[in-house]
C-alpha cells in the first residue's frame, strides 16, 4: 500500500516565510510553524501545503519541480491509544518503517519526538524526494489496473455472449439441424446472439493487436535551471509477477534526446484527458506522470 501525495494536488501556502502566514486563518499551531521554519532551513526550496490528518492540521513538504511530496510534518498526538501520550513533533515519510503499526497503516511511516531538535534530525534523515523507481512503485497500481481492466473487459464480453447461448434450447435444436444439413438459423433470437458472439470475438481480436504490456513510466520534471527532463523507468510486463513486474530506472532524457517511440506516444497522450488509457499507446495518470506502452503494434 502506498501513501504518496501528488504535488499537483497541493495548494502552496502564501508568503516566503512560515511566520508570514496568518495562523488563525490557516489553523496552524505555533509549534508546527516553528517546526516548519526549521525544516525550511533544511530544504530552502521546499514549499508547504496544509493537509488534515488524524484531526490535526499538518504540512505537506515538497519541491514544486517534483511529482510527489517528500512527506509531511505535524504536531499533535497521532497514536491510536485511548490514553493520551502527549503532543509531539512528527514526520511522515515512506522511508520510515515503524513496526509498532501494521504494514497497511499510514502510521507505519510515522516518527515522533517531543524534542524539536530531534524532530528536525528525523526530518533530515528520512524526508527526501522520491527516486523515479519509487515514483513508479507508488503510482503504477492505477495504470496496471487499467491495463488489466481493458484486457478483462474484452474477455468478459465473449464470456457474456457465450453464456447467453449455452443454456438456450434454440442452440440445441439448431446444432442438431446444422449437423443434419443446414446453416439456416432456426430463430431470429439465436441469429442475434450468434451475431453478438462473433462481434465480441472480432473486437477482442482487434484489441489484442494493440496490447503491449512492456511499459515505461515517464516522469516529466524540471531541473533547478528550469530545463524540462523526462525520467524513464520500465517494467517488462505490467501484468507480470515477481521480478518481471518491477520497474527499473532506464535513463533521464531531455526532450531532444527522447527515443522516437516515446516521443510519439507521449505526444498522443498529452492531448487526452487524465486517467485515460489508449490501447497500444499508454495511460495518462497526470500531466507529468505517463505510462507508455513500448514496442510496435502487430499488423
Amino acid at each position: 500500500m502506498t501513501f504518496a501525495y501528488l504535488v499537483e494536488d497541493c495548494e502552496a501556502m502564501p508568503g516566503d516565510s512560515i511566520w508570514a502566514i496568518d495562523a488563525a486563518k490557516m489553523g496552524l499551531s505555533g509549534e508546527l510553524r516553528m517546526f516548519a521554519a526549521r525544516v525550511r532551513k533544511l530544504f530552502p526550496r521546499a514549499m508547504f501545503s496544509v493537509y488534515t490528518k488524524h484531526g490535526y492540521k499538518n504540512l505537506l513538504v515538497y519541491h514544486p519541480n517534483k511529482p510527489l511530496c517528500m512527506g509531511w510534518i505535524g504536531y499533535g498526538d497521532y497514536t491510536n491509544s485511548d490514553r493520551a501520550s502527549g503532543y509531539k513533533y512528527v514526520v511522515f515519510s515512506e522511508n520510515i518503517a515503524n513496526y509498532q503499526y501494521a504494514s497497511h497503516s499510514w502510521q507505519r511511516h510515522l516518527m515522533s519526538s517531543g524534542n524539536l531538535n530531534q524532530a528536525v534530525k528525523n526530518v533530515s534523515r528520512h524526508l527526501r524526494d522520491y527516486s523515479v523507481e519509487n515514483v513508479a512503485k507508488s503510482l503504477s497500481r492505477e495504470a496496471r489496473n487499467e491495463w488489466l481492466k481493458e484486457e478483462n473487459d474484452g474477455k468478459n464480453e465473449i464470456s457474456s455472449a457465450f453464456n447467453a447461448l449455452r443454456y438456450d434450447d434454440d442452440l440445441r435444436d439448431e446444432l442438431i439441424r446444422l449437423h443434419a444439413a443446414g446453416h439456416m438459423f432456426i430463430t431470429e433470437k439465436l441469429q442475434r446472439k450468434i451475431d453478438e458472439l462473433a462481434a465480441a470475438y472480432d473486437t477482442e481480436r482487434e484489441n489484442s493487436k494493440y496490447r503491449l504490456n512492456c511499459v515505461s513510466m515517464v516522469c516529466v520534471t524540471s531541473t533547478l535551471r528550469g530545463e524540462q527532463v523526462f525520467e524513464v523507468c520500465t517494467v517488462p510486463n505490467i501484468l507480470g509477477f515477481g521480478s518481471g513486474s518491477k520497474f527499473i530506472a532506464e535513463q533521464t532524457y531531455t526532450e531532444n534526446e527522447l527515443p522516437e517511440d516515446l516521443r510519439d506516444k507521449l505526444g498522443a497522450l498529452n492531448i487526452v484527458e487524465k486517467k485515460q488509457l489508449v490501447p497500444g499507446v499508454g495511460y495518462k495518470l497526470t500531466d507529468g506522470i505517463l505510462f507508455v506502452a513500448r514496442g510496435e503494434v502487430a499488423q
